[in-house]
């Protein structure tokens, strides 16, 4: 049973593209590198984002990263928020049955991947009375009838 600890990853965590800031406190950074409240800007929304790392040889090889930033930045942009503040990042073994009956034997091999979920949670803030910028509408698609003209 002490060997079942050897099971689960080690990913690395990134957010290379996200297109606003995150900051893991309450505060932001201005243009001039000063540092912002939180409570000068206000809550448009919360994001919640999940995804899986996996690794292999008893967590020495990662099988990719985690990256976050596509899910953030959709959420971000839904919200119509400039950036997120409080972001916490955590992660979870999934439940054994989750991964395979009987995988406190079955990661002894070091070939048996081995996964946990990371979750970010945070708080979408804007500065009051913007506006986010108004995306155009995709143009309306005609169905094509088969007349052939």
């Amino acid at each position: 049973m002490a060997a079942a600890g050897c099971g689960g990853a080690r990913p690395h965590v990134t957010m290379n593209d996200c297109r606003y800031p995150v900051s893991l406190t309450s505060w932001l950074v201005d243009a001039d590198g000063r540092p912002v409240s939180s409570s000068s800007f206000e809550r448009v929304g919360s994001v919640s984002v999940r995804s899986r790392g996996w690794n292999i040889g008893w967590t020495i090889i990662p099988l990719g990263d985690v990256d976050l930033s596509e899910e953030v930045n959709r959420q971000v942009e839904e919200a119509g928020g400039e950036a997120v503040v409080n972001f916490r990042v955590t992660s979870d073994t999934p439940a054994f049955p989750d991964v395979l009956p009987g995988y406190f034997f079955v990661h002894w091999v070091p070939i048996w991947p081995g996964s946990v979920w990371v979750e970010g949670e945070g708080e979408i803030v804007r500065r009051p009375g913007h506006s986010p910028p108004k995306r155009e509408a995709a143009p309306a698609l005609v169905p094509d009838t088969g007349s052939g003209r």
